[in-house]
């Protein structure tokens, strides 16, 4: 026997005070979990408020206390310590955000993710017309444009993807130079394959969040993610993985390259140890990781600390 539900309802036709103390007494004192499931919310508000107070919890029908019964059934059990992960550098990501608050700059996302043993993309800052046009004449084409200082680029008219050539590229800083708190543009090569979206977020009380789903137009139009509480083991970050509907796109469809899954779940376990090492990460999410086979670069990101 692996746990013991306990299912009572209340007629009003006796006290059920005492049977309330003995749930809540054997809940402390049973070797075998005892979860119980209070249906009558109404008629038995005092009791139950005096069960909660006593620091019990409950469940309000018995189909919540299935599936949270099956959603543990189907975890992976304990794990051995998993191995170091090659090429995250704890002190150089300290060395990064050593006396940094708010949203993090650029330059140093770009740094942070190189010590966590992430592939950002190269990137060139540009941040006058002058230095623009010296810039782009050598500069290998296709590339991404996108504009330094807002928060949510693509909201603000600020990403270009596929820029052709020298004149269009310009013509795109014009374009995002105007965009209020434009603090620049950022020139990217760019990167085929497929595209993720991996975070971290502070929620009270429980710690980081973990976030994993397709990336670009999937991550608005299907919200088909995965959620995990960190810190996430490497069973744990595959499940993530695993777990959303479009696994199948990660895969690969019709010919096309797919994504190493447990590369995939590498890069979210480098998310969950950065949450785990510096909890001062308030939110931070890369959006897209984007690549095929086990090539994953780390296209775009924000981090926002407190």
């Amino acid at each position: 026997m692996d746990v013991i539900a306990v299912i009572i309802g209340n007629s009003l036709l006796t006290d059920n005070a005492p049977i309330y103390e003995a749930i809540a007494q054997a809940m402390k004192e049973s070797p075998i979990p005892v979860l119980p499931v209070f249906s009558s919310l109404t008629t038995a508000g005092d009791l139950i408020t005096r069960f909660i107070d006593s620091g019990a919890v409950f469940f309000q029908d018995e189909v919540s206390l299935a599936a949270a019964l099956a959603r543990l059934r189907a975890r992976s059990g304990p794990e051995e310590e998993a191995p170091e992960l090659s090429g995250y550098d704890r002190a150089a990501v300290a060395s990064v955000l050593d006396g940094k608050q708010g949203i993090l700059s650029a330059e140093d996302v770009h740094q942070l993710l190189k010590a966590a043993g992430f592939r950002p993309v190269p990137q060139t800052l540009i941040k006058d017309r002058a230095q623009a046009s010296a810039i782009l004449k050598d500069q290998a084409f296709p590339v991404a444009v996108k504009v330094l200082g807002p928060l949510h680029k693509t909201d603000a008219g600020g990403v270009r993807l596929n820029v052709p050539g020298p004149a269009e590229a310009l013509a795109a800083f014009d374009d995002m130079m105007s965009i209020d708190g434009a603090q620049g543009v950022l020139v990217q090569p760019m990167v085929i394959g497929t595209e993720m979206i991996l975070g971290i977020n502070h929620e009270k009380d429980f710690g980081h969040l973990a976030m994993f789903g397709l990336g670009g137009i999937f991550t608005e139009a299907l919200k088909d993610v995965s959620f995990g509480l960190t810190p996430l083991t490497l069973a744990e970050s595959l499940d993530m993985v695993r777990g959303i509907q479009g696994v199948s796109v990660l895969s690969g469809l019709r010919g096309q390259k797919g994504v190493s899954l447990e590369a995939a779940a590498n890069c979210l376990r480098r998310l969950s140890l950065l949450a785990t090492d510096f909890p001062q990460i308030r939110e931070m999410d890369i959006n897209p990781l984007k690549g095929s086979g086990e090539d994953l670069f780390a296209v775009d990101a924000r981090i926002i600390l407190d």
